[in-house]
């Protein structure tokens, strides 16, 4: 006996991780999963329109072009940004007559992504363990005798101070822990260059007090890069960042051209030089983003997505260049 196309839709809803909608071929949101509705709110309301979601990628692309024949077979991933900014794996799934299931995943809770070892989680709690109930000691014992002399008041306090100290190292440590996995582990994916590009622009806009722009993509750039989109996004905010006070520019802007193998990621401004030396040191800052615990260093990022950053200020049109692989198996649509 069959299922219903109801009861196939209801299993994917169930059964696929992350974010999971149901639209149809124009991008018409049918049914959102609770998961869907916690990310987007109204967004993921039926009756809505999942391009009012997406701000750029390729699956938005395939919705925009409903009435086009030659537009990809489903399923297919690729990568998109959302528009408050989220960077997510979006896969197609086919469904019934004109329905599609949209699932959204964020990069670290990909499947593809290796799982934290165990040995960082249990480490961290053992040890914790005992500067904690030295916490815990002292100050039961500073409640039981509310009225113990000063000097006695004094060694507690240091115990609470030295132990409250040995925590923070420790969760530091587990800290590093868990980014020497990341580094060595965390997933990059095939990105098209040209919508990176434009959102990478469009992020930069955002967050900068200057205007920001894209130039426009050659044709013979129409490749993919490989890399962590979130990492390299926020990289290149921090860069952009020290930039605008650093050599009172007036404009910055966003390119991107094919240098043989390799895709060259052009930041560019217009204003003061600043020292090669100088943008040498911000490779030792530490970068975080979003709401994740991982911390990293500017070198890492660039050393965790096989990076190389040039810098040219010897004329009036200064840049950066992050020199990234492009994707072996996806170097062209």
């Amino acid at each position: 006996m069959s299922s219903s196309p109801e009861k196939i839709i209801d299993a994917l809803l169930q059964a696929l991780e992350g974010a999971v909608l149901v639209c149809t071929a124009e991008g018409t949101i049918l049914q959102a999963d609770r998961t869907a509705q916690d990310w987007f709110g109204a967004g993921a309301a039926p009756g809505g329109s999942i391009l009012d979601t997406l701000a750029h990628g390729e699956a938005r692309t395939w919705f925009e072009h409903a009435q086009n024949e030659e537009r990809d077979e489903l399923p297919f991933s690729s990568m998109v940004v959302t528009n408050d900014g989220r960077w997510v794996e979006a896969t197609l799934h086919p469904a019934e007559d004109d329905e599609v299931v949209l699932q959204l995943k964020t990069e670290m809770s990909s499947t593809d992504a290796a799982p934290v070892p165990h040995e960082v989680l249990r480490d961290l709690i053992e040890t914790m363990r005992e500067p904690l109930a030295s916490v815990r000691a002292a100050a039961e014992t500073m409640a039981l005798y509310p009225s113990m002399d000063r000097a006695a008041t004094t060694q507690f306090m240091s115990i609470v101070e030295e132990q409250t100290a040995a925590l923070s190292d420790r969760l530091d440590a587990a800290v590093a822990a868990y980014a020497r996995l990341y580094r060595r582990a965390g997933p990059l994916h095939p990105i098209h260059a040209g919508e990176f590009t434009t959102a990478l622009a469009q992020h930069l806009d955002d967050n900068l007090s200057i205007d920001v722009s894209a130039q426009p993509m050659a044709e013979e750039v129409d490749a993919r890069l490989l890399l962590d989109a979130q990492a390299i996004t926020e990289s290149l905010t921090f860069l952009a960042n020290r930039i605008e006070n650093a050599a009172r520019c007036t404009a910055l802007r966003v390119s991107v051209e094919r240098v043989r193998s390799l895709a060259a990621l052009d930041l560019s401004w217009e204003g003061g030089a600043v020292t090669s030396a100088r943008i040498r040191e911000w490779e030792q800052s530490t970068i975080t983003w979003g709401d994740s615990i991982i911390k990293m260093t500017l070198a890492e990022i660039l050393d965790h997505n096989d990076a190389q950053m040039i810098i040219q200020t010897d004329h009036g049109d200064s840049s950066i260049r992050l020199l990234l692989p492009i994707s072996d198996d996806m170097s062209s649509r």
